[in-house]
């Protein structure tokens, strides 16, 4: 998708001529909105305002609706993304919509494709706004990449550690595949023994199977081996 049209479909689910003033009185729920909004695309890369405002709603004893959400935070989306940084999520078609989209809203055709009939994984509300941080993930997650990390460092210290890592944490995570036939050829990676083979792979499935997906609304791919037998 070319940068013009990338733009054009943000412009047509974010209009500037559609911004108004924040209504009196709902500014602090705004803030909380916003939280809640980068924590959903953090957890599912594209979520539909529809389930968006169930969620909150059961978490929270403020209440809100779609049309209160467009209104509150289309205003910060708008002027975020003038800036250098850019906005953090926008709205995309009758869904918000994580920034690693915002280049090439075909990607946000690809997760909605892949969630299509799954069911939601939806933390209690601690646990939820944890993902606030793009950073964060859950203990078990984070102890099978760590050993991913590690086997990284020890056998391939010289070369870029922390660009094969995330490559490969980005295309578990946020595109849902196990990719690594690719990456040995971009990175030059070389395996001495069998059992350095074996132990990798191994490693690296288990990561995976232990991911939190977003085309798997958040669950991962063990959570959802054993919600289908």
């Amino acid at each position: 998708m070319t940068k013009r049209k990338a733009k054009q479909i943000f412009e047509m689910y974010n209009p500037q001529d559609a911004v108004i003033r924040c209504p009196s009185g709902r500014a602090p729920i705004r803030k909380i909105l916003d939280t809640y909004a980068k924590a959903a695309v953090n957890l599912y890369g594209i979520i539909s305002i529809k389930d968006f405002v169930e969620i909150f709603n059961s978490q929270n004893t403020e209440q809100t609706n779609a049309a209160e959400i467009f209104t509150l935070l289309l205003p910060d989306i708008v002027k975020k993304n003038k800036c250098r940084d850019g906005a953090y999520y926008c709205f995309y078609k009758d869904c918000i919509i994580h920034y690693w989209a915002m280049d090439d809203f075909d990607i946000g055709v690809h997760w909605l494709r892949e969630q299509e009939d799954k069911s939601r994984f939806i933390p209690e509300k601690n646990e939820f706004l944890k993902y606030k941080n793009e950073y964060y993930e859950d203990k078990v997650q984070k102890i099978h990449w760590n050993k991913v990390f590690n086997f990284i460092l020890k056998e391939w210290p010289n070369n870029k550690v922390f660009a094969i890592y995330d490559d490969l944490k980005i295309n578990s995570q946020f595109l849902g595949q196990l990719e690594i036939g690719g990456l040995q050829e971009k990175y030059d990676l070389s395996f001495n023994t069998d059992k350095q083979v074996q132990q990798f792979f191994n490693l690296l499935q288990n990561a995976h199977n232990n991911t939190r997906m977003w085309v798997n609304k958040g669950y991962t791919p063990k959570e959802m081996m054993k919600m289908f037998k």
